[in-house]
């Protein structure tokens, strides 16, 4: 099997009021949510640069179209998403993923529709071969696709002591969970693109690994992997190439 030990996940109930509707949050993010963007990390394990994630969006005729690129070098591993959701209630619609590690690829190819999820897993290793099985998962109503929660952080309007609670589908694991994200003050945070004085942090707990995402600006600045020495950083803006 291939190992998801880069990938970042989340959430559970850790104190904190509960927001009084699930929908009210829904529609707030989805109202304060920009028409695009795009989160670009640099990725620390055990003190050393050793990768990035960049996850981005678009809205684009009633959906929200999502794109990752994440590489942890120490792992020889290399993730490509593109997904998409429906715009206000964030329902999975489709994604693909690519899953390279050392020489072999994994394929998940799934479609959500009607409270199902179906699709192929499909993995191939050039000198044995390639085996493929089916995906297929019965989904609860108000379900989000795992990205949603990483795109979603900094536009859920939650204040310190303040939580929701939500199902999302991780279709690496082909699997769904019951995840909270709650609100603290975040402080004080130094990333490569600068200090970020007064951030929100965001403790994401449920499925293993945690999760701490501080956000600040209408932005992703800094995600903690709880117990794992592994942080992401926000990277500077690239510089427009000279003409």
């Amino acid at each position: 099997m291939l190992k998801m030990t880069m990938m970042v996940a989340a959430a559970v109930l850790f104190g904190g009021s509960a927001l009084a509707q699930d929908g009210d949050w829904r529609a707030a993010a989805a109202a304060r949510l920009p028409d695009t963007g795009e989160m670009n990390l640099q990725m620390l394990n055990a003190g050393e640069v050793d990768g990035y994630m960049r996850l981005g969006w678009r809205r684009n005729d009633g959906r929200i179209e999502m794109f990752d690129r994440s590489m942890m070098m120490s792992a020889d591993i290399f993730e490509s998403m593109t997904a998409a959701m429906t715009d206000g209630d964030f329902a999975p619609l489709e994604t693909v993923i690519l899953w390279h590690q050392e020489s072999a690829v994994m394929t998940l190819d799934t479609v959500a529709s009607d409270g199902r999820v179906t699709g192929t897993q499909t993995i191939l290793r050039p000198l044995s071969g390639e085996q493929s099985a089916p995906i297929e998962l019965d989904l609860p109503d108000g379900v989000m696709p795992r990205a949603a929660t990483f795109v979603l952080a900094p536009f859920m309007g939650l204040e310190p002591g303040e939580s929701v609670s939500y199902d999302w589908y991780a279709v690496l694991a082909n699997s769904v969970a019951t995840v909270t994200v709650t609100a603290f003050e975040g402080g004080v945070v130094d990333t490569p693109a600068g200090r970020y004085e007064d951030t929100l942090r965001l403790e994401v707990r449920g499925t293993q690994p945690e999760n701490d995402i501080f956000v600040a600006n209408g932005e992703v600045v800094r995600i903690d992997v709880v117990g794992r020495d592994m942080t992401f950083l926000r990277r500077p803006d690239p510089q427009p190439v000279a003409q």
